[in-house]
């Protein structure tokens, strides 16, 4: 641990010194100011000695060259704070995202004394972490575009974060349930879920759009001949760390959309609309709308308690929706437009393997009769 000593030099002026060991031996560092010195300690005791005098290099640097000392952490947050046309869900996000910057070595450098090498050792430390590629890529986007904004106001010749390399991590791969193993999930979980775990994998809603759905948002069918009872999709619940639950637009462009629902789930929500204000929530528990970590307790238990061997998500009733899909030959575009993917490719990518029958009539096309010629005998 470093220490603080106030000091007076011979001329009487005050100075501030951090003492620590280094290399061995005990060293000091003097400051003129007192923040400057409490900045190094912090430093010291966070991020080690030889890192906290990295960042006093830095920072002495900037002093040297007549620069503006604004840290890396600085621009994210003006960064934030200039942009417009943004959700409060994003907002709220990038000051999440500032706020995690700023926790790292990175956030503490003079914004014009930043390198190439700095940011890499920046992934790095995410990646011995163990986050995942999709998460740093999108905290290098952020940052990157922070020191975008700096360059465009002067305060950077060049954005170091640009082109930086992210490792690829394997991505947890969706869990397919059968309907019999999510039957014995639904028997094991609480009655009073029954119709939210129904509707969730009868529809392949995510969680957020599932529970942000109103009475008015079901609409009932007079001729089932030629018509199908209806669910609007028109708004989802953004849960944000930290920043609490808000209610916005789906989550993405496509996500605006009305999708039919089977007999199975018709009979499952008609008690819950009947009688009731349209604009009350359609899925309760305890009077209130259902919550994300809630549902996950529930949801892990009844799998639990199910005794299937597999061990999906609540996410991968989505994904079990979209293979019961799949297994009866539902056209890959249409169901696109159901789950309010980006794009095809989103849904190609996602379950493309399991389009069995296309791939059955393409295995049947690509066969060109060809044989391996036959062995030539010495």
């Amino acid at each position: 641990m470093a220490s603080l000593r106030a000091r007076s030099r011979a001329d009487g002026s005050p100075s501030w010194s951090v003492v620590y060991r280094h290399g061995g031996r005990q060293r000091s560092t003097t400051f003129d100011t007192e923040p400057n010195a409490r900045r190094f300690l912090h430093d010291a005791d966070k991020y080690g000695v030889d890192v906290a005098l990295e960042i006093l290099a830095k920072h002495q640097q900037a002093d040297a060259e007549g620069s503006t000392v604004r840290t890396v952490a600085d621009q994210c947050a003006a960064h934030t704070a200039a942009l417009s046309g943004i959700t409060i869900g994003t907002r709220r996000k990038y000051e999440r995202l500032t706020r995690l910057i700023g926790s790292t070595p990175l956030g503490a450098m003079p914004l014009d004394t930043v390198t190439r090498e700095d940011i890499a050792r920046w992934i790095r430390d995410q990646e011995a972490a163990g986050l995942s590629g999709k998460t740093i890529r999108d905290r290098q986007a952020f940052l990157s575009a922070a020191f975008v904004r700096a360059v465009d106001d002067e305060l950077m010749t060049r954005n170091p974060a640009r082109g930086a390399k992210i490792g690829k991590t394997e991505r947890r791969e969706p869990v397919f349930l059968t309907r019999e193993e999510f039957g014995a999930i639904l028997a094991a979980a609480p009655p009073e879920w029954h119709p939210f775990l129904i509707t969730l994998v009868g529809t392949g809603l995510r969680f957020g759009e599932a529970t942000a759905l109103q009475v008015g948002d079901v609409f009932w069918s007079d001729d089932l001949a030629h018509s199908p009872h209806m669910i609007r999709v028109a708004r989802g619940w953004v849960f944000t760390a930290g920043a609490g639950t808000l209610i916005g637009a789906p989550k993405t462009s496509n996500g605006r959309r009305a999708i039919g629902i089977g007999a199975d789930v018709g009979a499952v929500l008609a008690p819950l609309t009947a009688g009731r204000p349209s604009d009350a929530w359609l899925f309760t528990i305890d009077g209130d709308y259902i919550k994300p970590t809630r549902a996950g307790d529930v949801w892990r238990a009844a799998v639990a308690a199910s005794g299937i061997k597999k061990r999906p998500r609540l996410h991968d009733c989505r994904h079990s929706h979209a293979s019961w899909m799949m297994a009866r030959n539902y056209p890959l575009n249409d169901l696109s437009r159901r789950l309010g993917h980006a794009s095809i490719k989103v849904t190609a990518d996602t379950y493309g393997h399991l389009a069995h029958d296309a791939q059955t009539r393409a295995a049947a096309l690509a066969y060109m009769g060809l044989e391996a010629p036959a062995a030539i005998e010495a």
